[in-house]
Order: C-alpha cells, then sequence, then structure tokens
C-alpha cells in the first residue's frame, strides 16, 4: 500500500502536505509515515483517497467470508 500511496501523489503532483489536506488529514507527517510504511492506512482513509481522487477500490475478501468490519459486511467496500 505504501507505494501505491506514494506513486498516487506523484501522479497528482502533489507535496504530501497538499495530499493530507485533500483527505482531512491534519499533519503531512502522517502521509510521508504511510509512504515509509511506519503506519498503516484506516479503511476510512482509504475510502477517502479512492473518492476524493477517483481511484477505484478493488477488495480482495476471499479469505473473510462472513466477516464483519465497523458494522459492513467485508467484500461490500469496493
Amino acid at each position: 500500500m505504501k507505494e501505491r500511496i506514494r506513486i498516487l501523489r506523484k501522479s497528482l503532483k502533489m507535496t504530501q502536505k497538499e495530499f493530507a489536506n485533500s483527505i482531512g488529514l491534519k499533519s503531512s507527517s502522517a502521509i510521508g509515515n504511510i509512504e515509509l510504511g511506519l503506519i498503516e492506512l484506516s479503511q476510512r482513509n482509504i475510502d477517502l483517497i479512492c473518492k476524493k481522487h477517483n481511484v477505484p477500490l478493488i477488495e480482495d475478501a476471499a479469505e473473510s467470508l462472513g466477516s464483519i468490519y465497523n458494522g459492513q459486511q467485508t467484500g461490500t467496500f469496493g
């Protein structure tokens, strides 16, 4: 995920600060830490990035049959 975020941000010609602001993060260091793999994105932030920057969300839920995340069945996010 970390590499994909960096590639997306660079293809949009955005700085880390601009990208963080576009999805409502207060700190650009969070994007830097995500790109370095130090922290993971939450599902909420993944959804925001996809909606805000018109990126299709393809979810692999093959091993989560019947699982629920935050009240929503897995496999129904994307």
